[in-house]
């Protein structure tokens, strides 16, 4: 069996689309599947010539969606102008991994194209139901887990990421989308410019951050959550951190992405958005145990459903 594999996120250099991505390759691979070309999404698809010769000399077209598809957006438009491709040769295609949001019409219309459609919450598949769309829910791939990552630690301290929109260059320091901000003695250059004051001035002042440290980074998704791991609290605005502060039992407060996948994330876990949300309530948060055993649960189950939507993809028939 031949898949393409479109949108291919690794180069953007954050740990959570590396995690995707891994989940993609691993779970494709120990299902038999070794014929497999990636792409990454460019707007002018349409003009690469060798990218739609493979499109059309594919078994299967696997669209990650990472992110969120929303809007009416120029990468929206252009993925989904890959489908209506794709579907009028007659290629099967999936599109696993999104967060649909705010789409018009006409998006929706080229949705209901596909041959399988996975999406990541269940606001996504409430907003199909309503236009007559069949789809499948599975969690975020990041939830994917082929061996225990959680181990007993000492923490302390919290730390920060950026979030959506962010300027990624502060004082010719380049601020890496994996990077976390330990809030301990952190350099006065970052505080004073606009990526830091736009994520941490409030905090600041409820959390009496007047001493922080330099950014941390690592250089693969596993290293990433071993250095989560170590601390007690995460602030950030970034979906996958949220992801990860998840699988690692992390406390954490987020403030607004450009969509409100966050919201729905925790929401399909069960646990209480506000409580989480630093502009309802700044007062720092922790998991009760509540919180840890519909967490757990939810992970459990996002491991079961992950599986079977790849054995899906790889071993039905369409529209089965």
């Amino acid at each position: 069996m031949k898949i393409l594999v479109l949108n291919d996120t690794r180069s953007e250099n954050h740990h959570g689309c590396s995690r995707v991505m891994n989940a993609i390759d691993r779970n494709l691979f120990i299902r038999g599947v070794e014929d497999i070309c990636y792409f990454k999404l460019m707007l002018r698809w349409d003009l690469d010539e060798d990218l739609k010769k493979r499109i059309l000399q594919t078994d299967l077209l696997l669209i990650n969606g990472e992110g969120t598809l929303h809007g009416n957006p120029s990468h929206v438009r252009s993925l989904l102008n890959v489908i209506t491709f794709a579907k009028s040769y007659g290629v099967i295609v999936a599109l696993i991994n999104a967060t649909l949001y705010n789409l018009k019409d006409e998006s929706i219309t080229k949705l209901s194209k596909v041959d399988y459609l996975f999406v990541r919450d269940m606001a996504s598949k409430k907003l199909m139901e309503k236009n007559k769309v069949k789809s499948l829910y599975c969690p975020d791939l990041s939830f994917w887990e082929p061996f225990s990552l959680k181990e007993k630690v000492l923490r302390s301290g919290s730390a920060i990421s950026d979030g959506h929109g962010s300027t990624r260059s502060v004082n010719n320091h380049e601020i890496k989308l994996h990077t976390l901000i330990s809030i301990n003695n952190l350099d006065q250059n970052y505080y004073q410019s606009s990526i830091i004051r736009k994520i941490l001035y409030r905090f600041k002042q409820v959390f009496n951050m007047n001493s922080m440290n330099s950014e941390v980074t690592k250089t693969t998704h596993i290293d990433f959550l071993k250095l989560l791991n170590k601390f007690e609290f995460v602030i950030t605005g970034r979906y996958h951190i949220v992801c990860m502060c998840l699988l690692m039992e992390v406390p954490f407060k987020f403030f607004d992405s450009n969509t409100p996948k966050i919201s729905f994330l925790l929401k399909d876990i069960g646990i209480d958005v506000e409580k989480f949300h630093q502009n309802i309530d700044s007062s720092r948060a922790d998991f009760n145990s509540d919180d840890l055993i519909k967490i757990r649960k939810f992970k459990k189950e996002g491991q079961i459903l992950i599986c079977k939507m790849f054995d899906h993809i790889v071993s039905s028939e369409p529209g089965k």
